[in-house]
């Protein structure tokens, strides 16, 4: 059973109420947004999801389920939205389709404490515990700080940072007795600025190129080709194992463990991310 612990009231409620870690999240704004942005039926939508809320609430998980992958059918996505089916399907015993939707919510909201504790609680239960290749400090610092931001945050704040370097300039040029310490100012901006705009490329890179997906079936057998033959069988993996998919032929996927072991399953037996 997934913990439960307080959170704050969101400020587009008007009256007093609590969230749980383990139970659903109300937010609509984000859902809304996407519906006006993208011209659809954003009453639909607002509809769907509260309808999704409100099994969640009475704890009838497949009528949440299909509410909430309603929503996900029509192309809006939303953190909270993968919050609240996470939850579902854990709640189900799903345990696969669980860590995908944390893991997907995750990507939009990288900072969200609530996903990040869900999702490592439920890895922690998995049966498969991968051991990782030894990496230097640096590298996992650097993958641990570009992974709490989404690609869009970077160019924000890259952004942000080349408009205060050109106001610092501005201020060397019209303030000569500032002229010192602006320049400093404009040119530690612009260095920053060049710094996170190459994290934010990385991350471009890394979206584009590297396609991964979630295991949900309860075990599945790897094979050495496209083929199912129990001499072919290199491995065994359960529900919720993360993976790396290198390439696809129809009805099969090639996949990378993270400790570098690969084979070939089903694309029915995971979800891409």
């Amino acid at each position: 059973m997934l913990p439960e612990r307080r959170r704050r009231k969101p400020p587009w409620f008007g009256k007093p109420w609590t969230c749980w870690r383990s139970s659903m999240r109300s937010s609509l704004i984000g859902i809304l947004l996407g519906a006006i942005l993208l011209a659809g039926p954003s009453e639909q939508i607002q509809q769907e999801f509260l309808a999704g809320n409100l099994a969640l609430q009475a704890e009838n998980y497949e009528q949440a389920v299909r509410h909430y992958e309603t929503i996900l059918a029509k192309g809006f996505e939303q953190a909270d939205l993968y919050y609240n089916l996470g939850n579902a399907y854990y709640r189900l015993g799903w345990i696969g389709k669980a860590v995908w939707a944390y893991e997907k919510g995750k990507q939009l909201a990288p900072r969200d404490e609530d996903i990040a504790y869900n999702l490592e609680l439920v890895n922690a239960r998995l049966p498969d515990h991968i051991e990782l290749p030894d990496l230097p400090w640096i590298v996992t610092w650097y993958r641990a700080v570009k992974h709490l931001f989404t690609l869009g945050d970077l160019l924000v704040a890259g952004s942000l940072l080349l408009l205060l370097s050109g106001l610092f300039w501005s201020i060397r040029i019209w303030k000569q007795d500032w002229q010192e310490w602006s320049t400093t100012a404009a040119l530690v901006g612009v260095i920053l600025a060049l710094a996170i705009h190459l994290v934010a490329l990385d991350k471009y890179w890394e979206i584009t190129d590297t396609r991964e997906a979630v295991i949900i079936a309860p075990e599945v057998a790897a094979y050495s080709a496209p083929l199912e033959r129990p001499e072919t069988i290199q491995f065994k993996i359960h529900e919720g194992t993360k993976v790396k998919v290198d390439q696809s032929q129809p009805g099969w996927i090639e996949i990378t463990l993270l400790d570098g072991k690969k084979g070939w399953i089903r694309d029915r037996a995971a979800l891409m991310l």
